[in-house]
């Protein structure tokens, strides 16, 4: 907590299907969760994580791990590879805690 506060943005974004940047957290967030609107599907990525990662829920539950394409932290929010979650035209919510 860079801050010395922790602090917690939430968001949207319409996902393009290609690597996309979401800048608009003003931090470097230690958590990050998406989730998308349509599929169901879940991506959680932690400080601990390696970068392009992350913890995926599929909509019936079952949870795997993404080992490349998925988020990436960023001195003021994240990045988001080309992994499932991140179909052209859905709307990603997400919520980024530093």
């Amino acid at each position: 907590m860079s801050s010395g506060v922790q602090r917690t943005m939430y968001g949207q974004f319409l996902a393009s299907g290609a690597l996309q940047s979401i800048l608009t957290v003003g931090f470097k967030p230690r958590i990050v969760r998406l989730y998308n609107q349509t599929s169901g599907i879940q991506l959680e990525w932690q400080e601990s994580f390696p970068d392009a990662t992350g913890k995926k829920t599929a909509a019936n539950g079952a949870v795997t791990f993404a080992a490349v394409n998925g988020i990436t932290q960023l001195e003021k929010g994240f990045s988001l590879g080309t992994d499932s979650i991140n179909t052209a035209a859905q709307i990603i919510h997400y919520s980024a805690t530093e």
